[in-house]
C-alpha cells in the first residue's frame, strides 16, 4: 500500500531523527513529505518509532493512498527531492 507521510516537527534534532527514519523506508517529496510503500504492519513499526521521539506541538499524518489515487497524481514543477522512479511514472511532469 502507498502512504502518503507529513510531519511538522518544532525541533531540528527530532526533525533530523524523523526524517531519517522515513528516508529508510521511503522517497522523500518535499521537505516535510514522504511517500512510502509499505505493508500496515510496517507502518505500525514505522508510527510505534516516531511516536518515541515526537513531542508536544509536533504533528504527523499517515495518509493511505488506493491504487487509484495514488495513479491519478500529477506531479507539476520542480520537485525539491527527486528520488523516485520518474521512468515507470507516466504522471510526472517537469516544467
Amino acid at each position: 500500500m502507498h502512504w502518503l507521510v507529513i510531519y511538522d516537527i518544532t525541533d531540528p534534532k527530532r526533525l533530523r531523527k524523523t526524517a531519517k527514519i522515513l528516508e529508510a523506508y521511503g522517497n522523500r517529496i518535499q521537505r516535510s513529505v514522504f511517500e512510502i510503500v509499505a505493508d500496515k504492519s510496517v507502518l505500525d513499526m514505522i508510527e510505534k518509532r516516531i511516536a518515541l521521539i515526537m513531542e508536544d506541538p509536533d504533528s504527523i499524518a499517515y495518509i493511505p493512498l488506493c491504487q487509484y489515487d495514488y495513479a491519478s497524481i500529477e506531479r507539476f514543477g520542480k520537485r525539491l527531492y527527486d528520488t523516485f522512479d520518474t521512468e515507470n511514472s507516466d504522471k510526472t511532469i517537469i516544467l
